[in-house]
């Protein structure tokens, strides 16, 4: 292909023909007005400024050999650089270079969407390394977060602390305290303002868990019995196409949301979904972890989101995190950069930011709820290190089957949503959801309900228990605060009151002790008086 072809070609992508607009299908089903806008995301560029960028270019010399050459050639095409520049440039040199086809070739060959591509940023760093000064850095000034001059490791980097000193005063008001998206105080969940990594093996309901809450804020319902701070949601989905996104949010709404409210969940919860797009926040520069112009365009779809629904942001989704960062997610530098840049967006818009990932497998194995923690984050330590709140979703373990009384069939149908981490209300709570499918959609959505021992009558426990069992139940029931555990036991034997061994009657107590039907308190002044209790004597027993 020529040069004048090729030429040709540009000027036609440059001015395009008018696309006649396509009339929608009669009868096709009305689609979410903020259902799929992943192009506004997905732009690899950005602004650029072709003078500055010339500027860049020029000050790398030509005569370079041909990997380098070539890398100059995609960073110059990144930034702006214009084709005529470009091939004015070339012919400086003479290494690399070997003629205008060969020049035109490889900047048609540059993929702005490849991942791991390169970007606007290489050539600027390029063009420092041989000397270059960019006019538009100005000495004492904090780097913008979407900077592109700045070299791998200086963004967001201040040139002066001051401006970062935070002002108080001795007998000062008191600062506000934090709001959650969901409940408030210390049963909080999801702080705006701040990051939460929630994680789960495969098939957990991490996804449906996040859409519905979603869809409770969107349309300022209750989840479950936890209140919400109404507003709107962006849910960028990595993962899912933008069908599987709609199936998932109108079954949700099908099962949870009220059809009067399904209007404003609309109006309010906007699907990104970039299935197979590259959205990475962050990128590696020469080995270094940097942060990608992904950051500033989410905020940027967030104004214009609060622009179009009245109201405030108050969440957004990330799904899924291995898909979002452009590192290692087993590197603790690499992740600790990426919950950088999602801070940065819950600075900056107020909301709460939700990072969904995996669950090792081995949280799958039954354990003791207490044993949940960092681990059951899949990759470094950092996705829970660096978050405000830390959240697993996992199935019911042994104890908790054997406390609601659930085989294990039946736990099938529940999933343990359990906060293992909160710097701002209390952490080592957990959250039981039912699995509910709903029908037509072949989806399940999460419901919060309430698990608890069963409650039998004491009538029902009486009946149950031995006949020795009731006697010692009677016989402390008669004598309140008399006896001691220690004390009961020389009322044993066969010709004793109670007419059983010591080893029968110490088995009798604790099962009642344990059914909640006896329990130990302190005795009362009147009890030690009528008793003889010394003060060494700290506890008595009772019937509840």
């Amino acid at each position: 292909m020529t040069v004048a072809r090729m030429l040709m070609d540009r000027g036609r992508r440059a001015n395009p023909e008018p696309e006649t607009p396509r009339t929608p299908t009669a009868g096709a089903a009305p689609q979410y007005a903020h259902s799929i806008n992943a192009e506004v995301l997905a732009h690899p560029g950005g602004p650029v400024d072709p003078a500055r960028a010339l500027s860049a270019l020029r000050a790398i010399p030509a005569d370079i050999e041909r990997g380098e050459w070539l890398h100059a050639t995609f960073a110059a095409r990144a930034a702006g650089v214009q084709l005529e520049d470009y091939l004015e440039w070339c012919r400086s040199g003479g290494n690399a270079y070997t003629g205008d086809d060969d020049a035109v070739k490889a900047w048609e060959s540059f993929d702005p969407m490849r991942p791991g591509g390169i970007t606007a940023a290489s050539l600027f760093f390029k063009a420092r390394q041989h000397g270059w000064q960019d006019p538009t850095r100005v000495a004492g000034t904090v780097q913008p977060a979407n900077d592109d001059t700045a070299q791998p490791g200086e963004r967001d980097q201040p040139r002066d602390l001051s401006e970062y000193v935070a002002s108080w005063a001795v007998g000062g008001p008191c600062p506000r305290g934090h709001t959650f998206a969901v409940g408030q105080a210390g049963g909080g969940i999801l702080p705006l303002g701040a990051v939460t990594t929630m994680a789960a093996p495969g098939g957990f309901m991490k996804t449906a868990c996040a859409i519905s809450i979603a869809a409770h804020i969107a349309s300022g319902t209750p989840w479950g019995p936890h209140a919400v701070t109404e507003g709107a949601v962006l849910v960028l989905s990595l993962e899912d196409d933008a069908d599987e996104c709609r199936r998932r949010v109108l079954a949700t709404l099908q099962a949870q949301i009220a059809p009067a409210l399904h209007a404003k969940v609309q109006s309010r919860l906007q699907l990104v979904s970039a299935s197979g797009v590259d959205l990475r926040f962050t990128r590696i520069v020469y080995g270094s972890s940097e942060r990608t112009g992904v950051a500033d365009r989410v905020i940027a779809q967030v104004q214009g989101l609060e622009a179009s629904s009245g109201v405030p942001v108050r969440l957004i989704v990330v799904d899924h995190a291995r898909l979002a960062i452009g590192g290692d997610a087993n590197e603790s530098a690499h992740v600790t950069d990426m919950l950088r840049v999602l801070a940065h967006i819950a600075k900056e818009t107020g909301a709460a930011v939700l990072i969904l990932a995996h669950a090792p497998k081995a949280s799958l194995n039954p354990k003791h709820a207490e044993e949940y923690n960092a681990g059951d984050v899949l990759g470094s330590g950092a996705w829970v290190d660096n978050a405000r709140q830390a959240i697993v979703l996992t199935g019911i373990t042994e104890g908790e089957c054997k406390d609601f009384s659930l085989d294990r069939v039946a736990a099938k149908k529940y999933v343990a949503f359990r906060i293992i981490k909160s710097n701002y209300s209390e952490a080592g709570r957990t959250i039981y959801l039912q699995k509910t499918p709903v029908p037509g959609w072949s989806v399940a959505v999460p419901d919060v309900v309430t698990l608890a021992k069963p409650v039998r009558s004491v009538a029902t426990v009486m009946a149950g228990l031995p006949a020795g069992n009731n006697r010692l139940l009677a016989f402390l029931a008669s004598r309140p605060g008399q006896y001691t555990k220690n004390s009961l036991r020389m009322q044993s034997g066969k010709d004793g009151p109670l007419r059983m061994g010591e080893k029968a009657v110490a088995q009798s107590l604790a099962s009642l002790v344990e059914l909640g039907l006896v329990a130990v308190r302190p005795p009362t002044p009147a009890e030690i008086e009528m008793h003889g209790h010394t003060h060494q004597v700290s506890g008595v027993l009772h019937v509840v």
